[in-house]
């Protein structure tokens, strides 16, 4: 993935675009049957591009992802885990100066598969050293009952019960665009 920075606005935020330029993944998590499908949706998946706002803060908007007329079924697929992979890379910030042990929770509601998800995020800043900063994360996840359409997929479903749990590091160069681990 290819994040280019564009100009800055005089509010702070900044427009980023950006491509898919590689895709793999190893047969033997997929199996020798999906191979071949994986591959086709892998090969369409590398001309994916899009854009987003990235504001001061680390909140992102107006995200794009835009997908070749080759797509397939499964290269939607990607594109909807790339979608969320976007969003959940930039943490967001409060507006008040933190130092290191400062804690803060940030609540919002997400779109994943056609699910509307609630989703709270706290997190620590744990180390400071230079523009790198170190941060704890925990997450947790919930949808209540509702009915969803996948993208790309003419059936309705039922959800009748989501909810999750995540935590782990995230560590950031202030200075890139985005954190290189998580």
């Amino acid at each position: 993935l290819t994040l280019r920075a564009g100009k800055p606005e005089r509010d702070g935020s900044m427009p980023i675009s950006f491509t898919v330029d590689a895709a793999s993944i190893d047969e033997m998590f997929i199996g020798e049957k999906r191979a071949d499908r994986m591959q086709a949706a892998l090969t369409a998946a590398r001309k994916i591009t899009g854009s987003y706002t990235l504001g001061p803060r680390g909140r992102m908007s107006n995200l794009e992802v835009k997908l070749p007329p080759d797509a397939t079924r499964t290269s939607q697929d990607i594109a909807d885990n790339l979608r969320w992979a976007l969003i959940e890379m930039t943490p967001e910030f409060p507006e008040e100066p933190l130092g290191q042990g400062a804690k803060w929770t940030v609540q919002k509601g997400i779109t994943q598969r056609g699910v509307h998800v609630n989703q709270l995020t706290t997190m620590e800043l744990v180390k400071v050293d230079g523009n790198r900063v170190e941060l704890a994360m925990k997450q947790q996840q919930s949808a209540a009952k509702q009915s969803f359409q996948e993208p790309g997929l003419p059936l309705t479903q039922q959800l009748t019960l989501l909810s999750g749990k995540a935590d782990g590091p995230l560590d950031w160069n202030l200075t890139e665009l985005a954190p290189r681990a998580a």
